[in-house]
Order: C-alpha cells, then structure tokens, then sequence
C-alpha cells in the first residue's frame, strides 16, 4: 500500500475551493449584515460625545496625557499637530479613541483626581457613552486583551472594523487561498486560519495585555496563511518525496505576493500611530502558520514512513537506478531495503522482482 502523501501530486486546476470561498462569503456576509446598524450606532456615540461636552474634559486630558510621553517621537508630532490646529476634532476623537495608552488611562480612572465634581460629572456621561459604544458589533464581539474570553476569540475571527481591513484580507484569502487550499485541504486550511488569528490574539494579551480597544482576528488568519504557503514553497523546493511536478510548485511570482503583503503592513504602521502593534502580533501569526506546516509535514514523515523506509524515491526509475548502483558496489543488503521499499509503492512491477531474486540467488 502506498503511504499516504502530504500534499496533493498535483495542482488539479479543476478543484473548486469549497473552503477559501466560504469563508471569503461568511467575512463578507457578517460584515453586510451588522454594518447598517452599526453605523448608526457609532455615530450615535460621536454625536452624544460631543453634545454632552465630554470633548470639553478629555481633549485636555489627552493633551497633557501626550505632553506626559512627548519623549516618543509619534507623541511629539502629535502634540505638536494638535497645537498648530493640523487636526481637527473629529481626527482628535478617532485618535484618543484609538489610543490603547489612554483608554486604558481613562478606563482605571487615572487621568482625572477620584471623587472631584470634574471626575464624578465626566463618569455619568462616560458611562452612558460606553452603552452606545458597547452597541457596536466590534465592540461586543472583538478580543480586548484586558477582558479576553474564549467567546470573542472566536467571533473576532470573522469581524472586521473597518471595510477597508475586510476587503483587504479579502483580496488576500482568495489569492492564495485556492493554491492553499488544493495542497493542504480544507481542514488544515480552515485550522490554520483559525488558529493562526487565535496566536495573533493571544500575542496582543502579551503586548498590550491593558487594552480595551478591540481587535479583529481576521488579520492574523490571513498571516497564517501567508505563513503556509511559504512553508509549502521551501517544502516543495528542498524535499524531493512529494512527488510535485515543477510545473505544480507554488511559483516565484506567487511567492510574491508575500512581500507585498509585508510592505503593505508597514505603510499602514507609518499612516496610522498604533497600527505596529497589530503588526506585531500579525507577525505571532505568520510565524506560526510556518511552524504549524512544518510540524504537520514532520508529523506526517514519521507516521507514514515510520522506521521502515524515510526516503520515498521520486519514481520506479530513480528507486531502480539506486539499487543497480548498490548492487555493482556489493552493498546487497542496502539494495534489498531500496527493492522492498520499491514493492510497496510498485507492487506488479516485474523488474523489481527480478533484482531481488538475482539478489537472494547471489546471498542465499
């Protein structure tokens, strides 16, 4: 019986990808269906920010909060934009909004004195806030990593924040996801995805672990991804027991795509401020969808060639050829192990039946 291979012979170019395409439809899907209501919602929470005048408290909270850090080089250039009127308001909000330091500064009630009329007049109307805010979809179903829960680790994998991340990742998953997906099938693919963001997640506990700004799984999916199909390119270019036509391999200009990918995250580090750490914790992603291959095809060598045989040769051909060479140096028993491996792959072949009895007739 033949071992079971590790990844498909070949590329069949009539495969349909079941599983990429539904999960490209699903992100879409659930991003369609709650995105009406939650633009109502947020901007709900933006007009009651401003008409209860909690602009008026946290904009100079914010303010001396950046003077506070103004070592950081991001800080300084903000500041310094704020001052010179470079941003307005509603910039303003979307940047304390996305500030993990001061949310979380706001959130354990350190930026204003406990128990003042400022403080107690500013928790009445945080509160409030934080309902409509709490009434967005991302809100509720995002990881925070100060409050994760097994539950909003799975769903932040299937939400996206903005359209642009949703179509983005999008564009990535049904690039490579049929190539993907026709070596390694649906399971792994849909596993890799899955936990892939689940590494992504658990490294913003570790990174930003006081944040209550939730993030979406979904980037991180998407570098595991990348991180498997570059696997499968150094799998596929140094390992000669696939069986994969050169014409089959995952090509250079495939492989491309990944520094692409790669430059496109550091041009949203540079325009946006924390955006590095959703990098960072892309990165925990994509390195593991590497690890995660290469440990699946590892596993796979022991369990299907176990310590019978761990060279599977490329064709009867090249298996013969290493035995008639074994043969002419007198290694007969090296030669039986290359015939007998041959016989489970190549079980009517009349050849190598043929070698084996010159050999045992030489070796009685």
């Amino acid at each position: 019986m033949k071992p079971r291979r590790f990844l498909s012979n070949s590329f069949n170019k009539n495969y349909f990808p079941v599983a990429t395409l539904s999960l490209a439809i699903f992100l879409v899907l659930i991003y369609a269906w709650m995105q009406p209501q939650d633009n109502t919602n947020r901007n709900n929470a933006v007009s009651f920010y401003f008409n209860q005048g909690l602009d008026k408290i946290e904009f100079p909270l914010y303010i001396k909060f950046l003077r506070k850090y103004m070592e950081n080089e991001i800080y300084y250039r903000s500041i310094n934009d704020i001052e010179n009127e470079k941003i307005s308001k509603i910039e303003l909000y979307w940047m304390l909004s996305a500030d993990p330091f001061f949310q979380s500064c706001l959130n354990n009630n350190a930026c204003l004195e406990p128990n003042s009329l400022m403080h107690l007049k500013w928790q009445d109307k945080r509160i409030e806030y934080q309902k409509i805010l709490n009434a967005i979809s991302f809100q509720r179903f995002g990881f925070k990593p100060a409050d994760p829960t097994c539950l909003t680790a799975f769903t932040s994998l299937f939400f996206q924040e903005t359209s642009f991340q949703l179509w983005l990742n999008i564009i990535f998953i049904l690039i490579i996801g049929v190539f993907i997906e026709a070596r390694i099938g649906k399971l792994i693919f849909l596993l890799g995805y899955m936990i892939s963001g689940m590494m992504m997640l658990s490294s913003s506990c570790w990174i930003v672990p006081y944040s209550i700004i939730p993030i979406s799984g979904s980037s991180g999916g998407v570098a595991g991804l990348m991180g498997i199909m570059l696997a499968l390119f150094c799998i596929q270019r140094w390992d000669d027991r696939l069986h994969v036509n050169e014409n089959d391999l995952i090509s250079l200009p495939m492989l491309c795509i990944l520094p692409c990918w790669i430059l496109l995250q550091l041009i949203l580090v540079q325009l946006t401020e924390f955006d590095l750490v959703d990098f960072i914790c892309q990165s925990a992603g994509f390195f593991f969808g590497i690890l995660l291959m290469f440990y699946l095809y590892g596993m796979h060598c022991l369990n299907s060639c176990g310590k019978k045989r761990l060279v599977k040769h490329l064709n009867l051909e090249t298996g013969l050829a290493e035995a008639y060479n074994e043969i002419s140096l007198f290694n007969h028993t090296k030669a039986k192990k290359i015939l007998y491996g041959l016989l489970e792959e190549y079980p009517t072949s009349k050849e190598i039946y043929f070698q084996l009895f010159n050999i045992v007739k030489l070796n009685p």
